[in-house]
């Protein structure tokens, strides 16, 4: 079962994530020169893009595609967390947690569930914190960790939890989850904290003395303003099908913690991760898949758990894990190239939508945008052939938040302009109306950007071509 979950991930076609592909693309931009958030804004906290410099370092050096260096490193994390997990869990006296039916959902759970979610912060966050986890199980049976476990099981957590200012409420339920287990205060003194607490504390430091500190700061006042336009109800999340599934394995957690007499702490743990990892899904207000992820996924690793303490119903899990892994497996079967003869592998993912079937063309040193509040998925295929994206923004995330303010939809407005000015690139896709997240369903993007009258001038050297599905295609002469 572990060799087919090692083959949906290190096998093509290597599907990636959105924000994923757009971290990867940022990285590549960075080891060229461009400065992060001046030539390349992104709303998120820059650590995503210092970790994934290394598979695009590894795509670079090899000449191979960035996706599937992407995967392998995520597959090599999720190798070193269960690795660093297994040693602290046997020197521990938590064995039950290194029973094979239990490592077996616990691959399942890292490898296969987060399907087309995999290597998003939140999948990293759950990969990274695993081993602080088993650190704390162990805590709880009065147990001793290895040499250097817990600082190795700290750093990578701190890591973890970094990514996101949301993730650290998982740090937060799991200390009151310890405090109300043990009647004390956690030790701030064990390796495992002090390693947590110092990671913590360099990353928040180095904002203060990083290059693009200003450019940053500017960015993130530009979320701060324009982000609460994407936020929906609660009632909303909870209808979203990731919740439901976050639910269904949280009351089953607590069963567990109610029920299970011998070994009930680690179950406890990853009940109160789960509970952190859902409320920062809600505390996010936007509902998007990957941010459900961390409570399905402690979920999951909760079910391992169960599994390691109680025996009577193993037999059922592994005929029921084979057939989970081997639906996944048969679709990315199914996605090999149809024109091929026999079982020849499909190409690399592209991420590039069939209507947009136009940037096939593009090569080395062509550039393209897509205006649109949406992220596109090709920016690992940009990446792959040397394609530049013609614009600092990943996407126009700024313009629901600048529309409603005169001065920043002037300076969005100049900005957009001023980037198809200087890369004029070759091919520039404008969203028609309806447009994402932006609250008139009647406005039009290109009648916006023609409020700037350098538009016209840059737009004298394009033709308008035909339109496809939602878009105006606009070829440079």
């Amino acid at each position: 079962m572990a060799l087919a979950c090692l083959l949906l991930r290190l096998t093509p076609p290597w599907v990636i994530n959105h924000d994923v592909s757009c971290f990867l693309y940022a990285a590549d931009r960075v080891l060229d020169g461009d400065v992060l958030y001046r030539d390349f804004v992104d709303v998120n906290l820059p650590l995503v893009v210092y970790v994934s410099l290394i598979p695009a370092l590894l795509a670079r050096a090899t000449g191979g595609g960035a996706v599937f260096f992407f995967d392998a490193f995520v597959v090599g994390l999720v190798a070193l967390s269960l690795a660093v997990s297994v040693r602290v869990a046997r020197r521990g006296g938590v064995g039950f947690l290194v029973h094979p039916a239990a490592l077996a959902v616990s691959v399942f759970a890292l490898l296969v569930v987060p399907g087309r979610d995999f290597g998003q912060r939140e999948h990293l966050m759950v990969i990274l914190s695993l081993p602080y986890l088993v650190t704390q199980m162990v805590r709880l049976g009065d147990g001793s960790l290895g040499k250097g476990s817990g600082w190795v099981a700290g750093g990578l957590a701190a890591v973890g939890f970094a990514f996101k200012p949301f993730f650290l409420l998982v740090l937060l339920f799991v200390a009151l989850g310890m405090l109300l287990a043990q009647r004390r205060v956690p030790r701030l003194a064990w390796s495992e904290n002090v390693a947590l607490m110092v990671g913590l504390v360099l990353y928040a430091a180095h904002f203060f003395v990083m290059p693009f500190r200003g450019d940053f700061v500017s960015t993130m006042e530009q979320a701060w303003r324009g982000y609460g336009a994407y936020e929906i109800g609660v009632g909303e999340i909870f209808g979203h099908p990731w919740a439901q599934r976050a639910l269904w394995l949280g009351v089953a957690l607590l069963a567990g913690a109610v029920f299970i007499r011998r070994g009930r702490g680690p179950v406890w743990l990853l009940l109160v991760a789960w509970v952190g990892g859902l409320v920062g899904s809600v505390v996010q207000a936007k509902g998007w898949s990957y941010q459900l992820l961390p409570a399905v996924l402690f979920g999951w690793l909760g079910m391992a758990v169960v599994l390691g303490l109680e025996g009577w119903w193993r037999r059922l899990v592994t005929p029921a894990l084979l057939v989970a892994v081997a639906l996944p497996m048969g679709q990315h079967w199914l996605e090999r190239d149809p024109d091929s003869d026999g079982l020849r592998w499909s190409s690399e993912f592209t991420g590039i939508p069939p209507a947009f079937s136009e940037l096939r063309d593009l090569g080395p040193g062509d550039s393209v945008v897509v205006l649109d509040t949406d992220m596109q998925t090709f920016f690992g295929w940009l990446m792959d052939r040397r394609v530049r994206w013609a614009s600092r923004f990943s996407c126009l995330w700024p313009l629901p938040g600048a529309l409603v303010d005169p001065r920043h939809r002037q300076e969005l407005l100049t900005a957009v302009v001023d980037d198809l000015r200087r890369y004029q690139p070759k091919l520039i896709y404008i969203k028609q109306s309806p447009i994402s997240f932006v609250p008139d369903p009647s406005f039009e993007l290109l009648d916006w950007l023609r409020e700037e009258p350098g538009f016209l001038e840059v737009m004298s050297r394009y033709t308008s071509s035909e339109s496809i599905p939602g878009f105006s295609l606009w070829r440079l002469r």
